[in-house]
């Protein structure tokens, strides 16, 4: 008989892997959303929503999710992952704690080909995966055009996400 395996969820392994890096307990549940940081996923939000009511609102749901939660948060995580190497590893290193979060994400969540070139042989990425989807969505130009005016205002709002660190650094 199969036992019922319970895996940690993301949040779980979030939690550890930020442990690991040196936060509490206390400063990871009471650490409060910035009003810029509050806005911003308010905002992205709000851009999914607006999708279901277009007419191409598949295609916009797919566009912005793939290239909002998967290609962009692979490329944050691809950056943050040269500071956070210094204290966790890939599982590589002995003398290391693994990141059970951070580093499987990256890999993960990466775009590792163009749409229409993906290649099963060693598994997709979720970018992968949803690309096979927005290629067989887009049905037209018009669809396209929409697809692209989507990935540049995910790509906007991580940059104002950004932002803030930078402009509250300069203070």
């Amino acid at each position: 008989m199969l036992q019922d395996l319970s895996l940690p969820s993301h949040r779980e392994l979030l939690f550890q892997d930020l442990l690991n890096l040196g936060a509490t307990s206390a400063m990871i549940l009471t650490t409060p959303e910035t009003p810029t940081t509050q806005n911003i996923r308010n905002e992205s939000y709000q851009r999914l929503v607006s999708c279901l009511g277009e007419k191409y609102c598949q295609v916009g749901l797919v566009a912005f999710l793939r290239f909002w939660a998967e290609v962009l948060v692979s490329v944050e995580y691809s950056c943050l992952w040269q500071r956070i190497s210094e204290r966790l590893c890939n599982g590589q290193s002995p003398h290391k704690i693994r990141s059970e979060f951070y580093y499987f994400h990256m890999i993960h969540d990466s775009r590792n080909s163009d749409i229409g070139q993906e290649s099963i042989l060693g598994g997709l990425t979720h970018s992968q995966e949803l690309a096979i989807h927005l290629k067989r969505l887009i049905s037209s130009e018009d669809a396209l055009v929409y697809c692209l005016k989507l990935q540049e205002k995910a790509y906007q709002l991580k940059c104002q996400f950004y932002d803030q660190f930078i402009s509250a650094r300069a203070s």
